[in-house]
């Protein structure tokens, strides 16, 4: 088994001028839970429940160290349509597809540099290449 570093993630994700750009240089964490719904279809005289496979979700979170430049591209995108993100957790292998940003989250101490949080909630399916 090959364990890998996450200092070799990667991050791009579509401009509002939908430019793929890489985020990386910003980006200090990924939060990337591909879920499936499950339908529970327990009939009469079942002593446990059964479920059946149901529809796909994800939400991305991502965290980043705040900069002008990374908040006039997210600040753009918030409502908008969705765009493309590709994530790369070790560098290479892709996970992509749209996304709508939902959520943007500058945020700021007297004791911190200012940092920011951003999720977006996956429309379509994942591609992983």
């Amino acid at each position: 088994m090959a364990f890998v570093h996450g200092k070799n993630s990667k991050f791009l994700l579509d401009t509002s001028a939908g430019d793929l750009t890489d985020l990386t240089s910003y980006v200090t964490n990924v939060n990337f839970p591909p879920t499936a719904d499950t339908a529970e279809v327990t009939t009469f005289g079942s002593n446990s429940k059964k479920y059946i496979p149901g529809l796909k979700d994800c939400q991305i979170t991502i965290e980043f160290g705040w900069d002008a430049t990374l908040d006039g591209y997210l600040f753009a995108l918030l409502g908008a349509a969705a765009g493309t993100f590709n994530y790369k957790p070790d560098g290479t292998i892709i996970y992509s597809g749209e996304a709508i940003l939902t959520s943007y989250n500058p945020a700021s101490s007297s004791n911190d540099a200012v940092k920011g949080s951003a999720t977006f909630q996956v429309t379509g399916d994942v591609a992983r290449a």
